[in-house]
């Protein structure tokens, strides 16, 4: 069978996640790294296989690689958008991890790149591509729970590290982590938003066939901690003064619950974002029901084997099909994303 090369840029934790759904993906096959770290170099290659010549210690010598098919960036949020610039510049394919850019003005610079190209690029929400979400869209078409109404997303984990003063277990952020590193674009928001808010976008667009013609931003709250970064937030807005859509993320508290409110009954997703083996969707109404999912051992997986074949079959490759995520929904996104990022 006919492979898509990959390469990988920045060998951080979600790197390695992602490379090890190469393990169960027949038509793809990673093939270079690139970190401006040594060690994390040799570690990858030990872990995964990969051939001497392609270990890369310059990002830009990856790019120049003209035996990659398709670029994977794993990067902190502030990188993306530079590298993203470089890879279209090289003709090379991208897959971004999200959120795709920190503000609405990077993603509409890569838009008008992207315009003069046939290269294919997507944001790294890799939920999508799960049996799992397959399975809610289904039901939700459907009709199970009647029209739909409003959602509520919880989405967290806490990254802060128990420290004890004078015997007491205190509750203190890693400050060396990216995530409470301004700079790094550090946050609950930047860093989570993304899955809360597509998966609103995804609901209005491919279950109510609705495009977004008026967004109304109703409430924002932040809770920030050390370095100023939000530790916790809020989000309150409705699509085309119809679908009513809330969203919290946090880096100080674990959650992973999704409600879709519907005319006839909820749908509740637990675990929805990072599903894993067998998964549950509950259906409340009169008679109530709950659906089991079987979704693999690994969610990146499913991802890498869809933008594959992608890849390997279509002429046009920046014209795609759900469950990729194409420019025109992460720039309605990110529009979102911004105005809560933004707000004071």
């Amino acid at each position: 069978m006919k492979k898509i090369n990959w390469g990988i840029i920045g060998l951080g934790n979600i790197a390695n996640k992602f490379a090890d759904g190469f393990r169960h993906t027949p038509n793809a096959h990673l093939l270079a790294i690139s970190s401006l770290n040594s060690g994390k170099l040799k570690s990858f290659q030990k872990k995964f296989s990969i051939d001497q010549k392609y270990l890369f210690s310059s990002y830009d010598d990856l790019i120049n690689c003209k035996d990659i098919d398709i670029i994977y960036i794993a990067l902190p949020h502030t990188h993306h958008f530079p590298w993203i610039i470089k890879c279209i510049k090289n003709n090379k394919n991208v897959l971004t991890e999200k959120p795709a850019t920190i503000n609405l003005n990077q993603i509409q610079k890569i838009y008008t790149k992207l315009k003069e190209s046939n290269i294919f690029f997507s944001e790294g929400l890799m939920y999508r591509y799960s049996p799992y979400f397959k399975k809610v869209l289904e039901i939700l078409k459907s009709g199970e729970i009647g029209q739909i109404t409003s959602i509520n997303s919880f989405y967290g984990f806490n990254s802060t590290t128990d420290k004890k003063i004078f015997g007491i277990s205190i509750k203190k952020p890693d400050l060396n982590n990216r995530l409470f590193n301004k700079k790094l674009g550090g946050g609950a928001i930047l860093d989570l938003g993304s899955y809360p808010v597509s998966l609103a976008t995804l609901i209005n667009k491919f279950v109510l066939n609705n495009k977004i013609n008026h967004l109304k931003i109703n409430s924002i709250n932040k809770k920030f901690g050390t370095n100023n970064i939000d530790l916790n937030s809020q989000i309150d807005f409705t699509l085309n003064n119809k679908l009513s859509c809330k969203a919290t993320v946090a880096l100080d508290i674990n959650l992973n619950t999704t409600k879709i409110y519907g005319e006839n009954g909820f749908m509740t997703l637990k675990d929805g974002f990072t599903p894993t083996n067998e998964c549950i969707i509950e259906i409340k109404k009169k008679r109530n029901k709950k659906f089991s999912v079987n979704c693999g051992a690994n969610i990146y997986a499913h991802e890498i084997r869809e933008i594959s074949k992608h890849l390997l079959k279509v002429k046009q490759r920046k014209k795609v099909n759900f469950p990729i995520i194409d420019i025109l929904e992460i720039i309605e996104n990110i529009k979102i994303i911004d105005k809560w990022v933004s707000y004071k």
